[in-house]
């Protein structure tokens, strides 16, 4: 495998989205794109839909869900 970085998305209105890239995609990734010398490439993690955290009628919607927003915080809370 040639790969030189891996881009995770994930969405910042969905916040399960970011507990499965945290529960399983990160060590997957880390297992199928390692190269055969052992090198692995970096993972860059990427939050999709920013403006939901300020638009008023998206923020609305996930209050009647019961959802907040991922923050700028739980991203860098990642395991490395």
């Amino acid at each position: 495998m040639n790969t030189l970085v891996v881009i995770i998305n994930f969405a910042i209105d969905a916040p399960r989205s970011l507990e499965k890239v945290e529960q399983h995609w990160i060590e997957e990734v880390k297992e199928l794109a390692t190269h055969e010398d052992g090198w692995k490439p970096p993972i860059m993690l990427v939050g999709c839909k920013k403006d939901t955290r300020t638009d008023t009628n998206e923020l609305k919607r996930m209050q009647e869900l019961g959802i907040v927003p991922v923050t700028v915080e739980q991203n860098f809370d990642l395991p490395s």
